[in-house]
């Protein structure tokens, strides 16, 4: 069974993952595994005294391990405590699983064990590394009034890479959501004073919705009629107390990729699949409600701007359409950059870009919009080709209307003419209206 990711270059997070196995044959399928579905650099070794050189010289480049307990110099998991010393997340790889066996691995410290008698294991493996990879930009929340139930969810959460917040109640944690917007899950206690699990769920819900915030409720008390409570109010999941780490691990790991393909799924719908930037589609939507807002209120301006590549059929026609896509996905990051996070940057065809900024300043989209067209004109196109290294200097020509009009499909018609006038006044420049 083959288990598919995010290509290559959705992250720039490269870092290595270490794998220890003494038996060639799992030793090569693991990291052919690894760099084919990950697309994740590795580091190799079969032996303790490998691992320990490896870790001197390269532990700085290792996010995690995939280590087998047994080697031909340390037969009780010497390489677990060794490599687990320098603080690299670890996950084993055991052969033998008992009631003594799992109590000593978990004693380690590990982030998990997997067990080698089929291939669907190494394929949880693979889908624990990726999550651990994209732990990164996750942040979760813990809300209980037993603090010592919240150091120990905190404790699995941080094994997993994900850093976690607090609350002891339910007002704190609405709070804790209300500071901090990379909160991608939240996990809820029944029986709280003040604000239960249920009625918090229900406010939560208020504000995100369940493909923007997973929630998993937590329990001890109750019976089957809980878990059917916190579903029907909107929770992604729930876990009932006691759980070992292992059914901790499983489910924060499905609901995080559950979280990931909903919006993997949305991006493809409103992101253009080249450059990254929002879509047309999109843009329009949008677009409507930036100028509804803005017509609405008559407190901001909506500024709309329309760029385009200078000479860009010479590019493509020059070098070919594979060097093309590669000056679109150069312009496009820059722009992408030179924007606030509150603008939009979308490609609205070819090579044309719109840009929407919302502004209570007179010149501030002329300003900001002059500062990218400079950006752009003194970043040079680095590429390679057969013919060996090449550089370009793109620039851009920019038309923008900086005052609301009849409607937004009539701003981007002004400033599509502005566009136009800046080509005819000799291009990598900005005309405005």
């Amino acid at each position: 069974m083959e288990w598919s990711v995010l290509p290559a270059h959705e992250t720039a997070f490269k870092k290595h993952v270490l794998i220890v196995e003494d038996s060639q044959p799992v030793l090569n399928h693991v990291n052919q595994q690894v760099q084919k579905i990950l697309h994740l650099p590795t580091i190799t070794a079969t032996t303790i005294a490998e691992t320990a050189e490896i870790l001197i010289r390269q532990s700085d480049d290792i996010f995690v391990a995939l280590l087998d307990l047994v080697l031909p110099d340390g037969a009780d998991g010497e390489v677990v405590d060794l490599v687990v010393s320098y603080g690299i997340p670890t996950i084993v790889f055991t052969s033998r699983f008992d009631d003594d066996m799992r109590e000593q691995i978990l004693a380690k410290d590990v982030i998990d064990y997997i067990l080698k008698n089929n291939i669907d294991n190494l394929s949880y493996a693979i889908r624990l590394i990726h999550q651990l990879h994209h732990s990164r930009g996750k942040k979760a929340l813990v809300v209980d009034d037993s603090s010592t139930s919240r150091k120990y969810i905190t404790k699995l959460l941080s094994r997993l890479l994900i850093p976690t917040y607090e609350a002891p109640d339910g007002e704190t944690a609405l709070a804790l959501l209300d500071q901090h917007h990379d909160i991608s899950l939240v996990l809820v206690d029944q029986n709280m004073p003040g604000m239960s699990g249920t009625e918090l769920l229900t406010k939560i819900r208020k504000r995100y919705l369940s493909d923007q915030l997973c929630v998993i409720g937590i329990s001890g008390y109750g019976d089957i009629k809980l878990s059917v409570e916190f579903i029907k109010n909107g929770a992604n999941d729930f876990i009932a107390k006691p759980f070992t780490s292992e059914q901790f691990n499983w489910r924060i790991i499905h609901n995080l990729e559950m979280l990931d393909y909903i919006r993997m799924a949305r991006d493809a719908a409103i992101r253009d699949h080249l450059t990254g930037l929002y879509n047309r589609k999109f843009l329009f939507e949008i677009g409507e409600k930036f100028y509804k807002n803005a017509h609405g209120r008559g407190v901001n301006k909506l500024n709309v701007a329309m760029i385009d590549i200078d000479h860009f059929k010479t590019v493509n026609d020059t070098h070919g359409h594979q060097v093309g896509d590669m000056a679109l996905k150069h312009v496009a990051a820059l722009l992408q950059k030179g924007f606030r996070d509150g603008d939009m940057v979308a490609r609205y065809g070819g090579e044309e870009f719109c840009v929407l900024q919302v502004s209570s300043k007179a010149d501030e989209g002329h300003v900001s919009l002059e500062r990218v067209r400079l950006i752009i004109e003194q970043s040079p196109f680095n590429f390679r080709d057969v013919y060996g290294e090449h550089s370009l200097q793109l620039t851009v020509s920019i038309g923008l209307c900086n005052g609301l009009s009849d409607s937004f499909v009539e701003m981007i018609h002004l400033a599509d003419e502005q566009l136009y006038v800046a080509k005819r006044s000799g291009r990598n420049c900005l005309c405005s209206c």
